[in-house]
């Protein structure tokens, strides 16, 4: 189980309550049989996995040119090709969307709410440790205020919550994200967290990253670099 990730985002889903008042289409916390969930399931069934033991020559390399990148990255829309190649594009099942995720990472969907959401984690790593993962919403919530209620969560539920940084950015594709970066703790082990918030006319996407405070970050320019790539059908 994805403890850390599963925390973040099923959090997450207790503002959305909030959230949802202010917009002309609310999301139901539990939809009746007949209402549309506020999950796009994207895989029925999960494919098998096959676990790389330790990362591969091509995955080291790219983990150190992640390393040398530069914090002016960050604010850049185009993402750099060498370390997120559309070659390794990802749509999902649904097509309501697409990303590109971190070069030799792993797929990984599981289980979120009554749907089935995509993640993935690095080669050789435990997902229930560092890990990234998709959550669809069926409908369009302002991504400020999505951030700011579920701020006010955290601040209630964690008393160690620290906002690291806050960033307004653009997508390769030209579609405006909130990355929110923070930290707090989580059965006493300091956590580290990225959201992106994407939102269009009908639908909104959250991409969470999530690892322990206490790593190097090795792979968080990397993930910054995925972010950039995402596509969202309006």
């Amino acid at each position: 189980m994805r403890f850390r990730f599963l925390l973040a985002i099923l959090f997450f889903l207790t503002v959305l309550a909030a959230c949802a008042p202010k917009q002309p289409a609310p999301v139901p916390t539990q939809p009746p049989p007949s209402a549309t969930a506020p999950l796009e399931p994207t895989f029925t069934t999960a494919p098998t996995l096959t676990r790389t033991a330790t990362p591969t020559t091509a995955a080291t390399a790219r983990l150190t040119a992640t390393l040398a990148l530069t914090p002016t990255l960050l604010s850049m829309g185009t993402a750099d090709p060498d370390l997120v190649p559309e070659s390794r594009r990802f749509t999902s099942a649904n097509g309501m969307y697409s990303i590109i995720p971190p070069a030799e990472w792993v797929y990984s969907p599981f289980k979120i709410a009554d749907a089935t959401t995509d993640g993935w984690y690095p080669p050789g790593a435990d997902p229930a440790i560092i890990s990234l993962g998709t959550i669809l919403l069926t409908t369009s919530l302002d991504i400020t205020q999505m951030k700011n209620d579920w701020e006010k969560n955290l601040e209630a539920g964690f008393s160690d919550y620290s906002q690291v940084r806050e960033d307004y950015l653009t997508s390769t594709a030209g579609l405006p994200y909130l990355r929110w970066e923070l930290t707090y703790t989580a059965e006493g082990v300091p956590q580290r967290l990225v959201y992106a918030f994407y939102s269009t006319k009908s639908r909104s996407l959250i991409l969470a990253y999530a690892r322990p405070d206490a790593e190097d970050g090795a792979y968080d320019r990397l993930v910054d670099e995925t972010f950039k790539t995402l596509w969202l059908k309006d």
